[in-house]
């Protein structure tokens, strides 16, 4: 009910602590360069902690830095990827002392999901006094993933942030252009379904803008993962997230 409303992101925070402990949880939404962006955040008792944390991870550029990147490219071929990170998992000191020894977190569990062409990440955190997540939380958030990512998506587009928007030609532009430095032999054809897979289109979407069949769409898909050694969507996702790392690393 408070999906496109301020209040969304206590309210969410208030719906996952019916099932689980969740301290804060924040709202990520990736532009068409994968740079995440803090949508809103909330906290049980201190309504800023989760605000100044979400706000310090994108400023800060500690994005670049984040464990799940690696992680992603081997995690289960499931339609949403949930992945926790510990403050221990975090080799960067700046990073973890800024953000989760500073706040005193324990761990995050990331909700991530493509949805109409743009991702977004769902973020529980659990506080050290609060311990580990739960085998039986972590079902519950898995079992409520897709839901809880696609609320979040409605939310920002009613909430006017440019987001209910199809992604521009410049974006297909980066993204082909971001493939072919990962792998050269990729084909024209190759890194158009990539980078249309990558906005989260279907084979069918995919088929009818490059007007195609969509039995060409996985045929070029499959030839594709073959080159780049991946298996699924998840794969190229982190691929292009680790291009992009080192790339920001390379320029500083």
């Amino acid at each position: 009910m408070s999906i496109g409303d301020a209040s969304f992101a206590r309210r969410a925070v208030d719906f996952v602590n019916t099932a689980v402990v969740a301290d804060h949880i924040s709202l990520f939404m990736l532009d068409h360069e994968f740079v995440p962006h803090c949508l809103d955040a909330a906290s049980l008792n201190d309504p800023q902690i989760a605000l100044l944390a979400g706000r310090l991870y994108e400023r800060s550029l500690f994005y670049r830095h984040d464990p799940n990147t690696q992680r992603i490219s081997s995690g289960p071929a499931q339609d949403v990827m949930i992945f926790r990170q510990r403050a221990a998992d975090i080799l960067d000191a700046d990073y973890r002392d800024r953000v989760y020894r500073r706040f005193n977190l324990l761990e995050r569990i990331s909700l991530i999901h493509a949805v109409n062409g743009r991702w977004f990440v769902f973020n529980v955190y659990r506080d050290v006094r609060s311990g580990a997540c739960q085998p039986r939380e972590l079902h519950w958030l898995s079992d409520k993933a897709a839901l809880l990512v696609a609320c979040t998506a409605k939310h920002a587009a009613l909430v006017n942030v440019g987001l209910n928007k199809d992604p521009t030609g410049h974006s297909n532009a980066y993204l082909e252009k971001l493939l072919s430095s990962i792998e050269s032999r990729l084909t024209h054809r190759e890194r158009q379904v990539c980078s249309l897979a990558l906005k989260g289109r279907t084979v069918e979407e995919i088929a009818a803008a490059l007007e195609v069949q969509p039995s060409t769409v996985a045929t070029l898909r499959r030839r594709a993962y073959s080159k780049l050694g991946i298996t699924k969507l998840n794969g190229l996702f982190a691929l292009c997230i680790a291009k992009i790392s080192r790339q920001s690393e390379q320029d500083q």
